[in-house]
């Protein structure tokens, strides 16, 4: 089977540092590839360029990873043409962009392009819309096991790692109270918030720092105010961390799990409960790191998900 990933083309693959679509891509790319399959990466800004070295690679599969790329399915050759949406605010219909809902429709309306969601909620979405369930697939993000560093015993116990990028969505600047213990990590976005209102500003890590010194942390936190499925989850479980976060973030994530919390909308603004649950949250992962460890590597590792995806794949093409 000859696989092309197609990425947004704003960010390297692989990522030196940021980029959650170009990391999943880039480890998708490296998983499928020890399935023995042909795979390739595209990544570039330009439509025309996309266009080219797609209908020149004559793939099997062309996985777009960018609701954007709804502009060229046409365009393309290839059996089978799968496109997957990572925008933040997807499970929030009111919270659409005028973009977001024009390109959502073409997506809807145009048949000629599978769809690959993220999450079970993701996909009841489309079938509200009346997609009709042969168009429609669930891929979840995952992790790289083999790569992310886990130590039975956090460094700081008492500190909780805030990983994302910092902007108006993550909702960092909302927690910066020191009684949070929050250290948080990411590039500072756009909107350039001042690096001296954080009480814990770590700075950026490159992907090989954040994968060795994630597992220093007994627990993540992330309230953003919208998500589609957060890679930050999956890796920072394969770590051993546990969870603290909004029921944004909480996509693929079983609440049931002892070492997740979730942070009711109604709560985000009270500092005091959140450190309690943090202070609670960090207790019980510590216990708990060995588990979520082995839940994490059953369930989001890129070696048991690439063997998933190319079964699909297989079922998909062998229909047409």
């Amino acid at each position: 089977m000859r696989i092309i990933l197609v990425g947004p083309g704003i960010y390297p693959i692989p990522p030196i540092a940021w980029g959650a679509v170009e990391t999943l891509i880039w480890d998708q790319y490296v998983s499928i590839k020890k399935t023995g399959h042909d795979v390739s990466i595209v990544n570039e800004r330009l439509p025309e360029r996309i266009i080219e070295a797609v209908n020149a690679a004559q793939a099997d599969v062309v996985h777009l990873h960018s609701e954007a790329h709804i502009a060229i399915v046409e365009r393309l050759r290839s059996r089978l043409i799968i496109l997957t949406s990572h925008y933040g605010y997807i499970l929030q219909k009111d919270r659409w962009s005028d973009n977001f809902k024009t390109t959502f429709n073409q997506i809807v309306a145009n048949n000629r392009c599978h769809i690959g969601t993220l999450s079970k909620n993701i996909y009841n979405l489309y079938l509200d819309a009346k997609v009709p369930p042969d168009r429609l697939s669930t891929f979840v993000n995952g992790a790289r096991a083999d790569l992310i560093s886990f130590r039975p015993v956090p460094t700081f116990p008492r500190r909780t790692i805030y990983l994302a990028k910092i902007q108006p969505r993550k909702r960092q600047v909302k927690f910066l109270d020191p009684i949070l213990n929050l250290d948080f990590v990411g590039p500072l976005g756009r909107y350039q918030f001042p690096k001296e209102l954080f009480s814990s500003y770590l700075g950026e890590w490159t992907k090989s720092h954040l994968y060795r010194h994630l597992s220093d942390y007994p627990n993540l936190a992330l309230l953003s105010d919208g998500e589609a499925h957060p890679l930050v989850c999956a890796e920072a479980m394969t770590a051993g961390l546990g969870l603290v976060i909004s029921k944004w973030a909480s996509e693929n994530i079983d609440t049931s799990w002892p070492f997740v919390d979730i942070i009711p909308e109604a709560k985000i603004g009270d500092i005091n409960y959140i450190a309690y649950v943090l202070h609670e949250n960090r207790l019980r992962s510590i216990s708990n790191r060995i588990k979520i460890r082995s839940i994490a590597v059953s369930k989001f590792d890129y070696g048991v998900l690439a063997n998933k995806y190319i079964e699909r794949l297989s079922e998909l093409l062998s229909s047409r």
